[in-house]
This record gives structure tokens, C-alpha cells and sequence, in this order.
């Protein structure tokens, strides 16, 4: 199976948080799944472009029709995007079997973090400290996640790990209730993984731990709902 994995706004080649997507290849290739981790525009350094919502869908759009991945993983900032390629059209998202969305960030809660233009231009300076140059529109184009999954017509497993103090457990239950209203045949249940951070660090975290995350971004779906 080739998987397609969705990273967040902080670049994965960014070394505080490489493990995050190394404990996920390893998990897929233990699997003896094919995995690629793709880069948005702006998180390859400065000349690498400037990330916004439509470089990143762009971008994956790119990749996923030369790679024809049966299944994505999103985290974060990632699980946006993860949404809106698979509610492009492209021919080749029949091809998908399912996503996970892993964290997921809503616009309503990014509004509380975001909430001036000063946060803003403040969250795009620290960006960069994270490996990734943001747009200076980035975040006042954000269409929303809420928006974007409900034109969605494949199966998605929204999770979160317990321990997680960025997508709270009201905003996984809340993109399944949208999902479910408005695609009924492709619903699936959410999931929230005990004891697991935003961020998942194989070399932090238990045996057990680790065997509920993988179960959690790799299970197939139920043939039938």
C-alpha cells in the first residue's frame, strides 16, 4: 500500500520534530507499506517558496497523482489539506481507501489563537524558527476544516491521542458529527488514543502506546459500515 503522509505547519524536516514522521514511516514500512512525507512550499528553507493553504493543496495534489496513494495521513495543519485533496475531484482519490486525520486544527480554534492581526505577523516571525515561511495571507485564507470535510467522500478516521492539549476531544467529536451529517456511506467512528500526545515520539512512549498509534493511522476500514 502506498501511503501519503500530510505533515503539519511546522516543517518535518525541522529537527525537534523529525521523529514525529520517522515514528510513522517505521511504522508503514513494518508494515511493508511504502511511505512518502510530503513538504509544502516554504518548508524546505527560504527559497523554497511560501506556504499557504493553496501552495500546500497544490503541492500534495502533485505528488498524489504521481504516487496514486491508497491511503493519507494527515496531523495538524495537515489534515486541512488532507481534505481538500480528497474533495478535489482528481481522478486518482477513487483509488484511496481511507484517510486518518490525526490532530486535527479547526479555524475556530485557530481564530482563538490567532485572534489580531498582531498575533498573526507574530505567529508567522516564530514560523520561521520551525523551519517553514509562511505567506503573509497564510492564515487569514485558511478555508476551515469544518467546511472542507464535508465534501469528503471517502472513509476518514478522525483521532487524537487523550494527553493532547492542542485538538481537544469536542473537536475530533465535532468534524465526525459534520462528516457523518453530511457523508453518511463514507462515516466511520473517531478515536481517541490513551495517554498520546499531539506529537508522537516513538523513542518517548510505550510499547503498548506505540502499537495503539500504529493500529490507529494504519487498521483498514470495515469492507461494509
Amino acid at each position: 500500500m502506498n501511503i501519503i503522509v500530510l505533515p503539519g505547519s511546522t516543517s518535518p524536516y525541522a529537527s525537534e520534530i523529525q521523529e514525529v514522521y520517522s515514528t510513522i514511516e517505521d511504522g508503514a514500512q513494518s508494515l511493508g507499506f511504502e511511505c512518502q512525507v510530503v513538504a509544502y512550499p516554504g518548508q524546505q528553507g527560504v527559497n523554497s517558496g511560501r506556504l499557504t493553504y493553496a501552495s500546500a493543496v497544490e503541492r500534495a495534489i502533485t505528488v498524489c497523482r504521481e504516487r496514486k496513494p491508497a491511503w493519507i495521513i494527515g496531523r495538524c495543519f495537515g489534515c486541512e489539506i488532507a481534505c481538500g485533496i480528497l474533495a478535489s475531484g482528481e481522478p486518482w482519490v477513487g483509488g484511496v481507501r481511507g484517510a486518518v486525520l490525526w490532530g486535527p486544527g479547526l479555524l475556530k480554534r485557530y481564530r482563538t489563537f490567532w485572534p489580531t492581526a498582531e498575533k498573526q505577523r507574530k505567529e508567522i516571525e516564530d514560523h520561521k524558527a520551525k523551519g517553514t515561511w509562511l505567506a503573509s495571507d497564510c492564515l487569514d485564507t485558511l478555508p476551515g476544516i469544518e467546511s472542507l470535510i464535508q465534501n469528503v467522500r471517502c472513509k476518514v478516521r478522525i483521532a487524537r491521542g487523550t494527553a493532547d492539549e492542542i485538538c481537544k476531544s469536542e473537536d475530533v467529536y465535532d468534524l465526525y458529527e459534520i462528516h457523518h451529517r453530511s457523508q453518511p456511506d463514507f462515516s466511520q467512528p473517531y478515536l481517541e488514543v490513551p495517554g498520546l500526545d499531539h506529537y508522537v515520539f516513538k523513542s518517548k512512549i510505550s510499547a503498548d502506546h506505540l502499537a495503539q498509534y500504529y493500529d490507529c493511522l494504519f487498521a483498514p476500514f470495515p469492507t461494509a459500515n
